[in-house]
């Protein structure tokens, strides 16, 4: 399954800016279910809390092994 999904991210994302962000994207939802995070639950938690992040422990919160889980969902 991850080698279809490198392959979707290479077929859209064919230019080295596209393919470092795919990159990127493609290790948060690893290390998200590495914690056991919903990958989508969280990358939408990400996207709506790191805005409003102003300080280095704000941050450090919004890392997934940091993330409280409330029924394995952000």
């Amino acid at each position: 399954m991850p080698t279809k999904i490198v392959f979707l991210y290479i077929e859209f994302f064919p230019l080295v800016n596209g393919a470092k962000s795919s990159a990127a994207i493609y290790s948060i939802i690893e290390t998200a279910k590495a914690n056991q995070l919903e990958p989508y639950e969280y990358l939408k938690h990400l996207l709506t809390e790191l805005p409003k992040a102003t300080t280095a422990e704000e941050l450090k919160d919004l890392l997934p092994w940091n993330v409280k889980l409330q029924d394995g969902v952000c």
